[in-house]
Formats: C-alpha cells, structure tokens, sequence
C-alpha cells in the first residue's frame, strides 16, 4: 500500500511540475503536499532516475527551482516509461 501512495504522490508532482512554467522550489512542494522536505527531494530523485525531464533550474534572484523541461511537458509517453519503471 506504501508504494501505490509514494506511485501517486510522485505522479501528481509531476503534473504539478510540468503545469508550472517557473517550476517550484522543495520547500513550495513540501509545504503544498504536506511530507518532508526528505520526501519531497527523494521523489524528485525517484521521477529523474525514472528518466522524466525534472529539473533543478537557478530561478529569480538564484532561488533554485524544480520543473519540467519545456520540450518534455507532453506527459503521455512519460506515464508509460514511469508505469514500466515501477514495476521493476
């Protein structure tokens, strides 16, 4: 049950993501999601060695950022790569 709610919780990160143009920093994830900030960095972990486009950008006045990369935001063929990813 643990791992369908991590599965969920880092798919809506990542629609969260690639719907914000300017991204969001982990402290913006953590206080919107409610885990912790290990949580929050562990998932981003998870979604980037999955193969997805995030990425940590310097922001506005070097605030660092997590988003997904602009030419990556059709998230369709991602859903199949991440699926197959989780079930190894």
């Amino acid at each position: 049950m643990n791992g369908s709610k991590a599965l969920i919780r880092q798919w809506r990160l990542l629609r969260r993501l690639a719907d914000a143009p300017t991204g969001y920093t982990v402290k913006e994830i953590q206080q919107e999601t409610g885990v912790s900030i290990e949580t929050v960095r562990r998932d981003l972990q998870d979604l980037t060695d999955a193969g997805f486009w995030v990425r940590e950008a310097m922001g506005y006045r070097g605030v660092k950022r997590w988003r997904v990369e602009e030419m990556h935001k059709d998230l369709s063929p991602m859903l199949e790569r991440y699926q197959q990813w989780a079930e190894k």
